[in-house]
């Protein structure tokens, strides 16, 4: 049985894939990340620009960093 993939995880690869939602986040990242389901712990590693933390959840999921970009977790 396949491990399911971490919620960040699979918000930093949607960030990557869809440029909509890519959108959203530089708007408001608390509001994307929010209507895309990540819990309040994930959301306060994106608002509070910890992408160390968010590098190594992407790293154990099995999937290489330089493969997906982590997204400035502030707007521009």
């Amino acid at each position: 049985m396949a491990e399911k993939i971490d919620k960040l995880v699979q918000y930093m690869i949607a960030l990557n894939e869809h440029a909509d939602l890519l959108a959203k986040h530089q708007q408001d990242p608390q509001a994307a990340a929010e209507a895309f389901g990540l819990d309040k712990h994930d959301i306060k590693l994106i608002l509070d620009e910890n992408d160390d933390k968010i590098i190594k959840r992407v790293e154990k999921a099995g999937i290489d960093s330089a493969d997906v970009k982590v997204i400035a977790t502030h707007t521009p």
